[in-house]
């Protein structure tokens, strides 16, 4: 996370910050997130040394260079990630634990300064129940922020009032790719209960016995920043079936995939026998009798 950045004469563009998860080698490729410039990091000092790699918990400082890479275009708050982490976001679900101290009660869309690492960004309070969220209280909400910021899910934060000189409460972040449409409806709850689970495979397990019942197990496995073999252990663990579609890879519980198999069978059985004249049935109409669509 960059608290500073500056240009040093002979050297180039640095920035300082905490390292808040992982590591960082020379040598490697990185993006700066949110505004997505790609750079290289040339050197690094750690902890005020100079070092081969810089590792959670560090005080590093970084050499980037690449096209863009400038004090200009990096600010405070931007996050220096592995491109596949890249993925920045404006809305989010999280848990909010208001202070006792706090004068009066938390309503719908109630403004905020929110602090997430180095970052400082407005945001707005959406409630997901009908009650407000009274001082001392704790309550499941909705971010949704001015500007995009780069997290993971499970990150703290901070949210102040609007003139950031007095601390309202603060929280974890839940599910970084929360919806703006129906995000109070029974299912949506389940599930963001389920994504608070902190256990990955705990979370990939509840997430999958509720609707839909399927998961984009890439965006779940960059939003927790996990690795690869990580994300591959969870597969093999669980023994979920992977359908790639494009790009994205959906998963689903063998158990669900067998349903799903079946229910494809009955209604293609169904259809035939219903219209034994017809060559087939549309695929948009099969799609819309099956569960999970």
């Amino acid at each position: 996370a960059v608290d500073r950045c500056f240009t040093l004469h002979g050297i180039g563009t640095v920035v300082t910050g905490t390292v808040l998860s992982g590591s960082v080698g020379i040598g490697d490729h990185v993006v700066v997130s949110p505004p997505g410039l790609p750079a290289r990091v040339r050197s690094i000092h750690a902890q005020n040394r100079l070092a081969e790699c810089g590792r959670a918990g560090d005080r590093c400082a970084l050499n980037l260079a690449g096209e863009g890479i400038g004090k200009e275009a990096i600010r405070r708050g931007d996050v220096i990630l592995d491109p596949e982490l890249h993925a920045p976001t404006d809305r989010i679900d999280a848990r909010l634990r208001v202070l006792p101290g706090e004068p009066k009660p938390i309503g719908q869309w109630f403004p905020v300064r929110l602090h997430h690492a180095a970052a400082e960004v407005g945001a707005r309070v959406v409630l997901l129940s009908d009650e407000p969220v009274r001082p001392g209280g704790v309550a499941k909400v909705q971010l949704v922020l001015d500007n995009p910021i780069a997290a993971a899910a499970g990150d703290p934060y901070v949210v102040r009032d609007t003139s950031a000189q007095r601390t309202i409460g603060g929280g974890r972040l839940i599910d970084l790719r929360a919806p703006s449409r129906k995000r109070r409806t029974p299912d949506r709850l389940i599930q963001i209960e389920a994504y608070a689970v902190p256990d990955p495979e705990a979370a990939v397990t509840a997430l999958l016995d509720t609707p839909p019942h399927y998961l984009d197990l890439g965006s779940f496995a960059r939003d927790r920043a996990l690795g690869s073999d990580e994300t591959q252990r969870l597969v093999d663990s669980l023994g979920l079936v992977c359908i790639p579609v494009r790009k994205t890879l959906f998963v689903l519980s063998p158990a669900c995939w067998m349903q799903f198999r079946l229910g494809l069978a009955a209604n293609l059985k169904t259809f035939h026998a219903d219209n034994p004249d017809l060559p087939g049935i549309g695929m948009e109409r099969l799609r819309l009798q099956l569960d999970p669509r």
